[in-house]
């Protein structure tokens, strides 16, 4: 077994040929992909790439999710691989834009809940920040593992929308009795029509407000009070 200490929080394990993430001294993920593979001909698209979700969708392309056998390289020479690319990671204080977002995400979570102090001030600066990116892989990623719900919900209203918007959307949630939903605009506008009250923010601020069926009815009686 080979081992790599990034930091106290974060180390990599070789064990029976594949590459471990261990938080805290506890086991988190098996490594199931490498990078991304990049044409050396197309590099002239990357010039405006942010992350490497950019590039996965500029490509049109998936990450490898095969054993580093794809890659012609061996079991140690993956591993050292995986232990450059984090060490990176780490020392540019977890920016997500640096790994995949099924990795960066979970993982900068777990190092936030396991006391990380660089994780900790990172963590939910990385999920507005990257909403704001504009990446819509990432943002419902967010969206969908209630990354943005749980951890920074007032957080991201505050960030993003005016202080007399926020009132607005207050009152309303306590008229309906329910939070606010945030969406993308792709969901926003291909679900089922239901009731609901749901919201649609971009960096530019609240683009879309959704309330139906028995909702109007709850407001209508809210406001007339």
């Amino acid at each position: 077994m080979q081992e790599f200490i990034i930091n106290k929080y974060l180390k990599l394990k070789l064990i029976d040929k594949k590459t471990w993430i261990y938080v805290k001294d506890k086991p988190f993920r098996h490594c199931m992909y490498l990078l991304i593979n990049i044409p050396t001909d197309k590099i002239e698209i990357f010039e405006d790439i942010k992350s490497i979700d950019d590039a996965e969708r500029t490509l049109d392309s998936t990450l490898e999710e095969n054993s580093g056998s794809s890659y012609n390289i061996t079991p140690k020479q993956e591993f050292w691989a995986h232990c450059s690319n984090l060490q990176a990671w780490a020392e540019s204080d977890y920016d997500t834009r640096l790994l995949h977002r099924t990795i960066a995400f979970p993982l900068l979570k777990k190092l936030y809940e396991s006391n990380d102090p660089v994780a900790k001030k990172a963590f939910k600066e990385e999920i507005i920040k990257r909403y704001e990116e504009g990446n819509i892989s990432v943002r419902k990623m967010l969206l969908e593992e209630f990354y943005i719900q749980k951890y920074v919900y007032q957080e991201f209203l505050e960030y993003f929308l005016t202080a007399d918007t926020i009132t607005y959307l207050k009152q309303l949630s306590q008229i309906i009795g329910k939070n606010l939903k945030i969406e993308t605009e792709i969901d926003f506008f291909t679900q089922v029509s239901h009731p609901r009250l749901s919201i649609v923010i971009d960096k530019n601020g609240l683009i879309s407000l959704d309330i139906r069926v028995n909702y109007l009815k709850l407001l209508a009686s809210g406001l007339s009070q």
